[in-house]
């Protein structure tokens, strides 16, 4: 696939940070031109992420190439605005025959134009301006860079993708899992396995079909219930950019039991502190009754919770349970045995 297509061959660091609004203006001319009307160099961002050069518009049909190779998964969004000519802009893979998003159509010369390219980690890119029409007067054009990393669970480079189902990656449950289609990329595969009751939750706009263990295709909405069991999710990006999901188990997000560690008395009021485990929050539920008949519960964040405005002098029955969040719901752990305390 790898032809080579371009023989300029310049060299400079990268530097990459998040986006932010500033600005560095780069001096005209800053990417070096020869002889034949063309340019090529290494665009250079600042520590905010963005870069911004100016030069001489060209002669008709005539191309300037900035060469990007990102060190992580991004966007990079490119601005282009003229003089008096009508630039278009166009993105190829270097060394080869892969045209990766075509020229853009003419714009009027009163506007800028903007682009957008997800691009994968590792891939040497470049940005080619060309000019539609004949302008051999000194009227520069700017053409403005910015970039912004994106987050991957699993970061790839260009030439190590998982695109076969036979190489998806085990993703876990009740997690979520980030990802990234660059332009030039396809497929991402991952392979899941459901416990009791589960759902896909995703989005992105890249495409996702799920495929039970035998290869059939499984129909799966927003929400939609996934029975116990191996599946394997295809994401079909081609420069979609970012996508999340996350494979929610009912079971699997159940928390384990909790129980009451500590349990004291205040004035009209008590204070409980339930053992710690992987869960969301806890509850508490009281009564004056042994079989908690006519019992209140309280939801608390943290293992203590000091319940206030009770009767004084009052014995009050307390058990704890703690719970997660499954979709659009809480599951809980089963109540813990109860304990007495006595209000002051």
């Amino acid at each position: 696939m790898k032809k080579k297509m371009i023989t300029f061959l310049l060299t400079a660091a990268m530097g990459f940070a998040a986006l932010s609004p500033a600005t560095v203006q780069a001096a005209d001319n800053s990417i070096a031109t020869y002889a034949t009307e063309s340019t090529q160099g290494t665009i250079k961002l600042d520590p905010n992420g963005r870069a911004k050069y100016s030069n001489k518009n060209l002669i008709k049909d005539a191309v300037h190439c900035y060469r990007f190779t990102p060190k992580t998964a991004g966007d990079l969004k490119t601005i282009v605005k003229a003089g008096k000519a009508d630039v278009n802009i166009r993105l190829v893979e270097e060394f080869s025959d892969d045209v990766l998003s075509k020229w853009a159509d003419r714009w009027s010369t009163s506007q800028e134009y903007t682009q957008t390219y997800s691009l994968s980690k590792g891939a040497t890119y470049l940005i080619e301006v060309k000019n539609s029409v004949s302008d051999t007067s000194s009227n520069p054009y700017n053409v403005t860079f910015q970039f912004k990393g994106y987050k991957e669970t699993f970061p790839e480079n260009f030439v190590n993708q998982v695109e076969e189902k036979y190489d998806a990656r085990t993703v876990g449950l009740n997690k979520t899992y980030y990802g990234f289609n660059g332009i030039g990329s396809d497929v991402d595969w991952f392979k899941f396995t459901v416990v009791s009751k589960g759902a896909l939750v995703y989005s992105g706009e890249a495409s996702k079909d799920v495929y039970n263990s035998n290869g059939d295709h499984i129909d799966n909405w927003w929400l939609d219930s996934l029975g116990k069991g191996t599946y394997y999710i295809k994401i079909s990006g081609k420069g979609h950019g970012g996508y999340n999901f996350r494979i929610s188990d009912e079971k699997a997000a159940r928390p384990k039991a909790t129980s009451v560690t500590k349990l004291s008395s205040g004035k009209k009021s008590f204070k409980v502190t339930a053992k710690k485990v992987t869960a969301k929050g806890y509850q508490v539920q009281y009564s004056e009754k042994s079989n908690f008949k006519g019992s209140k519960t309280k939801t608390f964040g943290s293992t203590s919770y000091t319940v206030k405005g009770l009767k004084a002098k009052k014995r009050y029955y307390v058990r704890v349970r703690a719970y997660n969040n499954y979709l659009d719901h809480k599951v809980y752990s089963s109540w813990s045995a109860k304990k007495s305390v006595k209000t002051k």
